[in-house]
């Protein structure tokens, strides 16, 4: 509904069916919907996407990015997976937290972490050519990040990161 409404409609005699490789368990609830509209917004401009992107959120049909739940083990994902930028719903930004203080500061660092509250925030993220700015603030973040990489320490023994597990 989002894209009928930012698009003025639908392409006529146009139908979208998304696939996903088998390799990934199914799950339900609504944190791909940003993902989704990224798709379908790069199918409607024909602007490339960034494959080091990862993005989870539920949307409305205003654009407005909501709350999801699962962030930790989808930052995780995204950082198993090699991506070099990802994005949570600006709600769950405190979540980081938890991932700092479970996993380290390294957990927020690669990828870079962003916080969004709209579509509108997601798709310069997205896009494989990003705006100047973004693309400058992206590049000296990762200055900062190699210079930090080797001076990582864990938060906290795993000793108490089990007892915080369980």
């Amino acid at each position: 509904r989002y894209h009928r409404l930012r698009h003025g409609g639908w392409p006529k005699n146009s139908e979208i069916e998304l696939a996903f490789e088998e390799k990934y368990s199914p799950k339900g609830g609504p944190s791909a919907a940003v993902a989704c509209s990224l798709l379908l917004e790069s199918l409607f401009t024909g602007e490339e996407l960034d494959g080091a992107f990862a993005v989870t959120g539920d949307m409305n049909a205003s654009g407005s990015v909501q709350a999801i739940g699962g962030v930790i083990a989808k930052l995780r994902g995204a950082r198993t997976g090699g991506a070099r930028i990802a994005a949570i719903p600006v709600a769950n930004r405190m979540t980081t937290l938890d991932l700092v203080l479970l996993d380290g500061a390294g957990a927020i660092l690669e990828p870079q972490v962003f916080s969004i509250a709209s579509f509108d925030e997601a798709w310069p993220l997205a896009l494989e050519d990003k705006p100047e700015e973004l693309a400058e603030a992206i590049r000296l973040f990762a200055e900062l990040q190699s210079e930090l990489h080797g001076q990582q320490q864990p938060a906290i023994s795993q000793q108490n990161r089990e007892k915080l597990v369980r």
